[in-house]
């Protein structure tokens, strides 16, 4: 993968890679930076990773604060994702933001899961949110990180945030 981001970033192609954080170790070896790091939050506690994420080894939820800890000192354009699942994982705005707070990220992306993929096999269509619900969620933890919302595609049920 190393080896391939280097290629492409020789020839100035742009490189996004998306991890969820659960290989910290991944992270530090990183040679070459993506162009855009993009680190996946689906919870906000302990308790609600083990609920969604169903870890296979019980260390996951620590390596995944390791991350956003090493994540801050990446000298590359740092995006938080946060997958909203409704009546899931849409609570309590302020703990997502003492989480985002560990990585101190360029952007925070706040994005509406979809019932695409091997997901809509676990989850309710009915679970995803709207656009609305998504903004007005994004807001509270803008509202929580003292960040603002610079951009939003209600089409894609996403909503950009950046540092005031």
């Amino acid at each position: 993968l190393a080896e391939l981001k280097g290629l492409y970033l020789k020839h100035k192609f742009s490189v996004f890679l998306v991890t969820n954080g659960t290989f910290p170790q991944e992270i530090q070896k990183l040679k070459n930076l993506p162009t855009n790091f993009y680190l996946s939050l689906t919870s906000n506690t302990k308790e609600m990773f083990t609920r969604t994420q169903h870890p296979l080894t019980p260390d996951l939820w620590e390596k995944v604060l390791e991350s956003l800890e090493i994540f801050s000192k990446l000298p590359t354009t740092r995006v938080i994702r946060v997958t909203c699942v409704k009546d899931m994982n849409m609570t309590h705005p302020e703990k997502y933001a003492e989480l985002i707070n560990l990585a101190k990220p360029d952007y925070v992306e706040c994005k509406a899961w979809m019932a695409i993929g091997g997901s809509a096999k676990r989850l309710k269509y009915e679970q995803m949110p709207t656009h609305l619900e998504v903004r007005e969620f994004a807001q509270q933890i803008a509202d929580a990180l003292g960040y603002k919302i610079k951009d939003e595609k209600a089409n894609s049920r996403v909503v950009l945030l950046t540092k005031e």
